[in-house]
């Protein structure tokens, strides 16, 4: 196990650090249903997540028609991200984000939150919170969104940090292979929508609850 410093953390969003109550069934039946206008749709694209397989069906209608290709990940964006802003109406940080947030900064280490969410929704939720962290990258800031390594890569750019120095804490399986990935330590949290044999066949290192519980760890393993 690495035995190295954290300078920095690595967070999800939701389900993480808030509590965003998307209806992710109906954001794929929208996507789906743009996607098979697609005349060359495969089969195999309805088992992917929706954003992969917009990017899929994207990438295989740009061959053809560029113009139509941007045209259908508009669409398809777009109703993804009205069902998250939507849903962020209704959604809530965790009690204990901002107070984590605020004490991560005065340990002098720098935060990050890397999401799969649309920056807006982000930006609507965390609130005053925002003050608290060094880096945001929603998915519109990376061409591919984890488990794509990019994603915490741009990440650890933008926070000028090495991958010796971080951990990545978060509550889905996604999180976990994306920080094996880059054979970063990964702390699964059981808060949101994945249990803890999950969070660990994904590659979590540790287990907590919730995120309250990471300065405990953090001390526990000598990191603060």
């Amino acid at each position: 196990m690495n035995s190295q410093p954290v300078r920095g953390v690595l967070f999800d969003f939701d389900g993480t650090l808030a509590h965003l109550n998307i209806d992710f069934s109906l954001m794929r039946a929208r996507a789906l249903h743009l996607a098979q206008q697609f005349e060359g749709f495969e089969a195999a694209w309805a088992s992917l997540d929706t954003l992969e397989m917009i990017e899929a069906v994207g990438a295989a209608w740009s061959a053809s028609d560029p113009s139509r290709a941007r045209q259908f990940r508009e669409q398809s964006l777009a109703a993804v991200q009205e069902i998250e802003m939507e849903a962020a109406r209704a959604s809530y940080l965790f009690p204990e984000t901002e107070p984590l947030l605020r004490w991560l900064q005065e340990q002098h280490l720098k935060v990050g939150i890397v999401t799969r969410n649309c920056e807006a929704a982000l930006l609507s939720l965390l609130g005053g919170a925002r003050q608290w962290c060094d880096a945001l990258l929603p998915r519109e800031k990376v061409k591919y969104v984890k488990p794509h390594p990019e994603h915490l890569t741009k990440a650890m750019q933008a926070l000028q940090l090495s991958a010796a120095n971080v951990i990545v804490v978060g509550d889905g399986a996604m999180d976990m292979l994306a920080a094996k990935r880059l054979h970063l330590r990964a702390v699964g949290v059981t808060s949101g929508r994945t249990d803890a044999e999950k969070l660990q066949d994904a590659g979590a290192d540790w287990i907590i609850p919730r995120v309250g519980e990471l300065p405990r760890l953090m001390r526990e393993q000598g990191w603060v």
